[in-house]
């Protein structure tokens, strides 16, 4: 075999491994697949208080309802006097990594018989960020 022969041999061989050694990182390239990002958004359910409800402020204000999501992070509940912005009632249970959370939560408020415009405000959000803001209006009288 002359001189120019074993060259182009040697080079014919090389050719084939790179070729088939690319071959099998873009097929093993191929195989691996991005995540899946997370578009669904927390689920919050409010039973209690009802939507424009009256309650007894002498008596324990209920807050019930469930929060549900493939990955919660965190969830916040506060109870706001419309009338003046403050803050009646604050909760913040661990939620970290449920898939499910269900609140039960109760507080008394004397208002004297006065007529308190309320806002239960809850934000839920998951792992991903995704946020879902509930807001259910009612009166403590």
């Amino acid at each position: 075999m002359s001189k120019i022969n074993k060259i182009f041999s040697i080079c014919a061989i090389l050719a084939i491994i790179g070729n088939s050694s690319c071959q099998k990182n873009n097929s093993t390239n191929q195989s691996v697949k991005p995540p899946v990002p997370d578009v669904s958004y927390p689920l919050v359910s409010v039973t209690v208080p009802i939507q424009f409800s009256a309650n007894n402020s002498e008596a324990p204000v209920h807050i019930v309802g469930n929060v549900t999501d493939n990955s919660l992070k965190s969830l916040k509940m506060q109870v706001i006097n419309l009338l003046d912005s403050t803050i009646i009632f604050e909760a913040k249970p661990n939620v970290l990594g449920k898939k499910g959370y269900t609140f039960n939560e109760s507080f008394v408020a004397n208002t004297s018989n006065a007529i308190i415009p309320c806002s239960l405000m809850i934000w839920a959000n998951d792992a991903a960020n995704n946020e879902t803001i509930s807001d259910t209006k009612f009166v403590l009288n």
